[in-house]
């Protein structure tokens, strides 16, 4: 006859602690054995009773109306759910197809030289654009690396960028933006 080991028992009883109030006995593993069934089955009937435990919400006020059981609760959560997933479905065809398409769009820009922070012509560049990236194509007269750029475009064609020092100019940036 074989025994359920002493740490597999703690282990399932330790899981059990932080799921539902669930205690298997170390009892002898054997497919005929009476014992084991009654706790299996006595365990299994304690969680399934869980939905009828009280329950009082943190904040009565976030439900409608306040549940006075876990079985309420989980009902009433699985109904919000429900109503979230088909509302927004629906919400969202209709919102989406009443705004304009967004699309990305690479445009080109110059950087003049005179300074670390120069301001750099790019046209077709728009206030309302969302500049997602920055790359140099063509580096600038004294070779540095481009180090930083503005988040946003302040005045729509210009876009200041951030050197060591000054570029010297010459240079050619590509502005990845996504714009409406």
């Amino acid at each position: 006859m074989t025994t359920l080991a002493p740490a597999l028992v703690k282990l399932l009883n330790d899981f059990a602690d932080s799921q539902i109030a669930l205690r298997l006995p170390n009892l002898p593993l054997e497919s005929s054995n009476p014992k084991l069934g009654d706790a299996l089955e006595t365990a299994f009937a304690d969680a399934s009773s869980a939905a009828g435990d009280a329950y009082a919400p943190t904040t009565p006020a976030d439900w409608s109306p306040a549940p006075t059981t876990t079985g309420g609760a989980l009902d009433q959560e699985a109904a919000r759910l429900k109503t979230a997933e088909t509302t927004l479905g629906t919400t969202t065809t209709t919102a989406n197809a009443a705004l304009p398409a967004a699309k990305l769009v690479v445009r080109t820009g110059t950087v003049p030289g005179g300074s670390d922070t120069p301001t750099a012509a790019v046209t077709g560049l728009l206030t309302t654009d969302t500049i997602l990236a920055v790359d140099q194509l063509v580096a600038n007269a004294n070779s540095l690396p481009l180090i930083g750029r503005a988040a946003t475009c302040a005045v729509s064609g210009q876009l200041i960028l951030t050197y060591s020092a000054d570029t010297g100019g010459s240079g050619t940036i590509s502005v990845l933006v996504k714009t409406i």
